[in-house]
């Protein structure tokens, strides 16, 4: 289980909002990035860590993400900074 910090922490990226989001939305993600840079640094540091937080089950070889066992415990936070994207 993680912390309130590592959770924030992992939140502060806006690569990794994005998955989230897109997880929250759509149930799962398809890995993919025209950018060499962008693409790499999804496969070896974003996915990994949402991944090493259980946050996600990441299957680097086919390229999908899905919500992780726990999730569910980000969604609120995930939510919470929607709204606070609504209202700027």
């Amino acid at each position: 289980m993680s912390t309130l910090d590592e959770y924030l922490r992992l939140l502060a990226n806006a690569q990794r909002r994005r998955i989230l989001q897109t997880l929250a939305d759509d149930g799962s993600v398809t890995v993919h990035d025209d950018d060499p840079t962008r693409h790499a640094r999804l496969y070896h540091v974003h996915l990994p860590k949402l991944a090493a937080a259980d946050l996600v089950d990441w299957d680097p070889v086919g390229g999908v993400a899905v919500p992780g066992p726990a999730f569910d415990d980000i969604v609120p936070l995930l939510d919470a900074i929607d709204q606070l994207s609504d209202e700027s």
